[in-house]
């Protein structure tokens, strides 16, 4: 077996040298981008590595495996060759541990082919920004691989194309500029506050599993230690008896009464009970959005409620799919407050961006971890901008 490494400046001139070496049946045992140098992909030139070999025999003849990785993959174009390449990566890896290399290295391999995909389709998305700096270029793939949208990636790069540039042109001062653009386009809301006319009554919405119940008991906490607000509880959430427990265990341990209520009707009465608080948090039960009946049922209960505030709460380890779904069903019973969840367990939260964007909310909160009353944090957008690019949680 013949076996080599390949360095080339793209996937395809490294393809291009693997096929006239070692012939268009030549397997791809490895691939990877090397980054050399630079800041956020700044004056860094980028490198295609591709280990090849001229044979393919890794399990024995007759398996679905056992087949040339070029076998039906189509070579006029680059992206046609790496979803090739990506094919046969989630293809071999089978064969390859059954002769003892590392599960490990191969997802590791996996992820290089993913992210040299995301390098070549974000050349050809540059392509509808016209004319652009190598550096806006090197911002502009940054974007893509914390997964922020591309449309909304290209308008923050025409932003930044119109900015003057002078001091700019150096790295850090570019990547400032970025941010303070991401910045500019995520609006934030006032913390909850006191009207000093009756109770400032707030319900906190959302699906399944986004922490509504931990945010509440962060929330009043909160206000009751650092900002000294008078605070009751109320919670709808009679699905799940654990959930009720939990709320009850929180607010013994805070020094505050909570409410189980069952009808609309038990809500009014619940706030006419807590006339004499400064705040009133209301917890509803997580509800499937594809269940049409229980989110009537929820429309019910915030009617009845006559909330001052409602906040829908998402969390930043949901897809972008499932994310728009959601947004479409529960962004109508809200108002234009929005609460960012569990950003601390989101690997890379960058589609956050397009969704808050389209939805026109305001983020209210932001909460970072398991611990009461500490993970959870008035929005800011500077910060938020910031966690969108890596820099911090």
């Amino acid at each position: 077996m013949n076996i080599k490494t390949y360095h080339a400046s793209t996937m395809k001139e490294a393809l291009d040298m693997v096929k006239g070496d070692l012939g268009s049946d030549a397997v791809i045992l490895h691939t990877r981008c090397l980054k050399q140098g630079g800041f956020f992909g700044f004056g860094g030139r980028e490198v295609v590595e591709l280990t090849a070999s001229d044979e393919v025999h890794v399990l024995p003849r007759g398996s679905k495996h056992d087949r040339p990785a070029s076998e039906g993959a189509p070579t006029k174009n680059a992206a046609g060759e790496a979803r090739a390449l990506v094919r046969h990566a989630y293809e071999t890896p089978v064969a390859v541990a059954e002769s003892g290399e590392d599960v490990e290295d191969i997802r590791g391999q996996i992820d290089s082919i993913k992210e040299m995909l995301t390098d070549h389709f974000a050349q050809e998305h540059c392509r509808k920004l016209g004319r652009v700096s190598e550096e806006l270029g090197a911002l502009y793939r940054t974007l893509l691989r914390r997964k922020i949208h591309p449309d909304v990636a290209r308008g923050i790069i025409k932003r930044l194309r119109r900015m003057p540039s002078g001091e700019h042109d150096e790295p850090t001062a570019r990547i400032a500029q970025l941010r303070d653009t991401i910045a500019d386009l995520v609006k934030t809301a006032p913390p909850i506050e006191p009207t000093g006319e009756g109770p400032m009554v707030v319900a906190l919405i959302g699906p399944t599993g986004v922490g509504k119940t931990t945010t509440i008991a962060k929330l009043a906490a909160s206000f009751k230690f650092v900002k000294g607000y008078d605070v009751g509880l109320v919670t709808l959430d009679t699905y799940r008896i654990a959930a009720v427990q939990q709320l009850k265990t929180y607010a013994d341990i805070i020094g505050i009464p909570v409410n189980v209520i069952l009808t609309p009707e038990e809500l009014r009465d619940a706030r006419e009970a807590f006339a004499d608080k400064d705040i009133v948090l209301v917890d509803t039960a997580g509800r499937s959005q594809r269940n049409a009946e229980k989110m009537e049922e929820l429309k019910l209960f915030l009617e009845a409620g006559d909330f001052d505030q409602i906040h829908l709460v998402i969390s930043s380890t949901i897809g972008e799919s499932s994310l728009d779904e959601i947004m479409e069903r529960f962004a109508p019973l809200a108002t234009d407050h929005m609460i960012l969840s569990k950003l601390d367990e989101g690997t890379c939260p960058g589609h956050i961006l397009r969704v808050i964007l389209k939805s026109g909310k305001r983020l209210s909160y932001i909460t970072t971890g398991q611990e009461v009353p500490d993970d959870i944090e008035e929005a800011d957008a500077r910060r938020f901008a910031s966690v969108m690019l890596g820099e911090e949680i």
